[in-house]
């Protein structure tokens, strides 16, 4: 971003959206993954999932699998997670595709903490050029 543009006196108001949770239900969608991760390391798939549920996934692997390697447990989840978003197997809520058309496309953006494979949205929103990425640290 250029010096003049931070520095500019002109006030814009533009709505940040996530994606997940607030654009699109996926619940079932993380329900689905993280069963089947559980399924592949023979854990009992509804305590991952509630584990998973209010913890970060690193933190997740250590609470239900200690024993086995974090890095891989992630891969694997990874794997998982990108396959999910290949099948547009997602819900919008109820209204998500109609508050995005009404609002003008300069208005708004999507914010994401998803690599580029898993970045999902409304079908039938309007395109934007581009998704700002959030830090996940």
């Amino acid at each position: 971003m250029d010096e003049e543009a931070v520095n500019s006196s002109e006030t814009r108001r533009a709505v940040l959206f996530d994606v997940d949770g607030t654009l699109l239900d996926v619940l079932g969608n993380q329900r689905r993954v993280w069963t089947e991760w559980a399924q592949r390391h023979g854990l009992e798939p509804d305590a991952v999932y509630r584990t998973a549920l209010i913890t970060r996934p690193l933190e997740t692997f250590t609470a239900v699998a200690p024993s086995l390697d974090p890095a891989s447990c992630l891969a694997v989840l990874h794997e998982l997670e990108d396959r999910d978003a290949q099948t547009d197997a997602y819900t919008a809520f109820s209204g998500a595709t109609d508050l995005l058309t009404a609002l003008d496309v300069s208005d708004w953006a999507v914010v994401t903490s998803n690599a580029t494979a898993r970045r999902r949205r409304p079908r039938s929103a309007p395109t934007r050029d581009w998704i700002w990425r959030a830090p996940t640290s």
